[in-house]
């Protein structure tokens, strides 16, 4: 049941999106008679549906630097990665199609459809072993905060009981200077006597003299 709730709340994660590579040939219009961009947009497109090579086409006319000298090959891309009308038209055509002519804010495009990956979502089954891995770390973690929120109540706890405030340093006894301390007396030390043989301190009992 868990598995199951965390993939449904998950879905994105298991997703990939759909994908489309196309090919484009771009006419700008920026400080230029539109009118007769257009015309020439138009030229292009009838002659990449008549079967004109479309590569040729985009490396001799197309104005977008980036691709122009692959064919106009844009490779992969996504939603979200092209303006929407380029994207709206792309996303629209199946493998091999030609377009019409397109106006965005760069001018007007002829776009072809090269391939298109449709978007796939992996099976909760396929999915599990990720699932069951990330349930661990997650309660893992949960693990690890409540008993560090545990320890931090006995902290609290143990502050309040010897009068302290939380947060509150403990105060250090000070400690006097070397030159303020009171001295010991030093002790002198002991030597024992030492006794020669044959003194009157040696323990013997010598005879009167």
């Amino acid at each position: 049941a868990d598995i199951q709730a965390f993939y449904d709340q998950n879905k994105a994660q298991y997703t990939t999106e759909g994908r489309v590579r196309a090919s484009h040939i771009l006419l700008k219009t920026e400080g230029k008679d539109e009118a007769a961009v257009r015309a020439r947009a138009d030229e292009l497109l009838k002659q990449a549906r008549g079967g004109a090579d479309f590569a040729a086409l985009a490396t001799a006319n197309s104005e977008d630097e980036g691709s122009a000298a692959n064919g106009g090959d844009l490779n992969y891309f996504g939603r979200g990665q092209m303006v929407p009308e380029f994207e709206t038209a792309a996303f629209a055509l199946k493998s091999g199609e030609v377009s019409d002519v397109v106006k965005t804010p760069f001018g007007f495009h002829i776009i072809k459809a090269i391939d298109s990956q449709p978007e796939t979502t992996r099976p909760v089954a396929e999915v599990t072993p990720e699932i069951v891995d990330q349930l661990k770390w997650q309660k893992a973690q949960q693990q690890a905060e409540q008993g560090q929120q545990r320890r931090d109540l006995r902290r609290f706890r143990a502050l309040v009981a010897a009068g302290r405030r939380p947060g509150e340093r403990q105060r250090r006894p000070r400690i006097l200077p070397d030159r303020h301390r009171r001295r010991r007396p030093r002790r002198r030390p002991h030597h024992r006597r030492r006794h020669l043989p044959g003194s009157r301190d040696d323990g013997r009992q010598h005879p009167r003299r």
